[in-house]
């Protein structure tokens, strides 16, 4: 039988530390995607007028109304990610607890589900949850704090929904 010792918390902390490195790595790539594709949508709304053939219009118009599909999503994440690295960064100046460690788990997975589209997100994501779980499983948490986790990690996301929405009707206008 393999016996594993207790992480001291000055290993957690570091863990912890990581994690959130790697939270802000991946909202800056969301950011980069997000940016790429305002360029790609400018670039194609440019060249809209000019296009004498009307199934290439036609298709610069699906292509745009995809890209912009696309954009929505990566806001609501970029908001989502936000938002939580806010959160995290504040609590774990006040002292790490698992309920953010969960919650931060919680998140990344419905972000997840909602972002598909870029399968380098996806694997950033899948390692951020992984390593999430492992810190968890280091961290005594009860039934009550993980469906408190979850509740806030609902939360989180209904915020960054409206948030994106109205960040988007800015631009807009």
């Amino acid at each position: 039988m393999f016996f594993r010792r207790r992480p001291s918390k000055r290993e957690i902390r570091r863990e912890y530390a990581r994690l959130l490195y790697d939270l802000k790595q991946l909202q800056r790539r969301v950011y980069v995607y997000m940016d790429r594709l305002r360029m790609r949508i400018e670039d194609l709304m440019s060249k809209l007028p000019y296009e004498d053939n009307e199934n290439r219009k036609k298709s610069y118009v699906n292509t745009i109304l995809t890209y912009r599909k696309v954009l929505s999503k990566l806001k609501v994440v970029n908001t989502a990610l936000e938002y939580l690295i806010t959160k995290v960064e504040t609590v774990s100046l006040l002292e790490l607890s698992g309920a953010e460690v969960i919650t931060m788990k919680e998140v990344l997975t419905e972000v997840r589900n909602v972002i598909t589209e870029f399968p380098d997100i996806d694997l950033i994501i899948e390692d951020l949850i992984e390593r999430s779980v492992n810190l968890e499983s280091y961290l005594n948490v009860s039934r009550e704090i993980k469906l408190k986790a979850s509740e806030d990690a609902k939360k989180i996301l209904e915020v960054a929904k409206e948030v994106a929405k109205e960040r988007s009707q800015a631009v807009l206008t």
